[in-house]
């Protein structure tokens, strides 16, 4: 025996009582009633999935149920009938004792219920298809994390090191890296918690994306990435030459260098513009600029620009309040007017809580920088005026 619309609604009914352990109630019964042969057996490979059957499964349930109960004589086909004369009249008066309802009804009726359970199978496989075509949209349009210096550590989610971020990529390491939204994550490492983002690899799939494997992701320290495009160009350009001078490249901290880069976007002109070693200073007695910072989270840096100048770069990197480059200027003995800096390759040396201005060759130029009431640098000074 297979499945077919004459009894698929004694299968209801069975599979009501062993599986569900209650009787099928006559709504539901109708509602299976009246199905071709294809839709019943339809419908009811949806409903064996619904409840996880394999076609196994299947397959056994089925036979339990022809074995069990045999082919009923309604689920027989009927033999054909020879027209009997006399028996017309008898079947006339039936149906006029006993008038049924409108045939059209109920057939609809019976259709509308089977399209409901139609659609009660696949709105949850609608509902997930959208939801999988969101993520795929969300995937492809993800942002990008730009890394504002250099060997700044890729971790997973242990907080074990398994890459790098570089300002200038390399062949072991990264400039950028798209990132999964902007939350941040908290990773120990060591005896430390670090608040991190959380980025993807170029080679991270779609699935892993979706299925939010661990392995997929990375997590690199906040206080280290930006999202800013123009910021990251920016960052690219100005530390192009110092950023391979080792001493010098290690005073500017991820601190030193936003301040940098946004006191640069205060004035747009200057954004083409790139710190210069002076002196193509090597010696760690002596710095080709200074970093300092006050009480007050103000920081500061003083360096030798592409254009011949020295500048004064000051900021809140916390609160991200940034002030345009002004010139470092000295005073002349006798004379009112501050100079600028200009031409002229210095070093400085940090000696009784002040810095101390140097030839290349070390030798002094008596000069010393002047410190506000707020602790920031304000011009240079010839040692010796009164």
């Amino acid at each position: 025996m297979e499945v077919n619309g004459k009894n698929i609604t004694g299968i209801i009914k069975y599979l009501y009582e062993k599986r569900l352990n209650q009787t099928a109630s006559e709504e539901v019964l109708q509602s299976w009633s009246n199905l071709t042969d294809p839709e019943a057996r339809m419908h009811l490979n949806q409903l064996f999935q619904t409840w996880g059957y394999t076609q196994e499964q299947v397959e056994e349930e089925l036979q339990r149920y022809f074995s069990g109960t045999g082919p009923a004589a309604n689920d027989l086909p009927k033999a054909p009938v020879s027209p009997v004369p006399a028996a017309a009249p008898v079947q006339a008066a039936n149906y006029n004792t006993a008038p049924t309802p409108p045939v059209q009804q109920p057939s609809a009726q019976k259709k509308s219920r089977s399209n409901a359970w139609i659609w009660i199978i696949l709105l949850p496989v609608l509902a997930a298809g959208g939801y999988v075509l969101y993520k795929f949209q969300q995937f492809k349009n993800l942002h990008y994390l730009y890394v504002t210096t250099d060997n700044v550590s890729i971790r997973d989610h242990e907080g074990n090191n398994i890459g790098r971020m570089d300002i200038f990529a390399s062949n072991n390491s990264v400039s950028f890296l798209r990132t999964t939204d902007i939350n941040t994550y908290p990773i120990k490492v060591g005896d430390n918690i670090y608040q991190c983002r959380r980025v993807l690899f170029d080679s991270t799939s779609f699935t892993s994306f979706l299925l939010n494997k661990k392995e997929a992701f990375g997590y690199v320290n906040e206080n280290y990435v930006i999202e800013d495009k123009d910021n990251f160009i920016v960052y690219r350009n100005v530390f192009q030459v110092i950023n391979s001078v080792k001493n010098e490249n290690a005073q500017l901290t991820s601190p030193f260098r936003k301040t940098i880069v946004g006191s640069i976007r205060q004035n747009p002109a200057m954004k083409e513009l790139y710190i210069v070693n002076a002196c193509s200073n090597t010696d760690k007695n002596y710095s080709a600029l200074i970093a300092l910072k006050n009480k007050s989270d103000i920081h500061q840096v003083v360096a030798l620009l592409s254009d011949g100048k020295y500048y004064i770069f000051s900021g809140n990197p916390v609160k991200q309040e940034y002030e345009a480059p002004k010139p470092f200027q000295y005073k002349v003995p006798g004379v009112e007017e501050l100079l600028p800096y200009q031409n002229d390759n210095v070093l400085f040396k940090y000696v009784n809580k002040t810095y101390f201005i140097f030839e290349c060759n070390g030798t002094a130029k008596d000069y010393y920088t002047v410190l506000d009431d707020k602790g920031l640098i304000d011009y240079a000074k010839y040692s010796f005026e009164p």
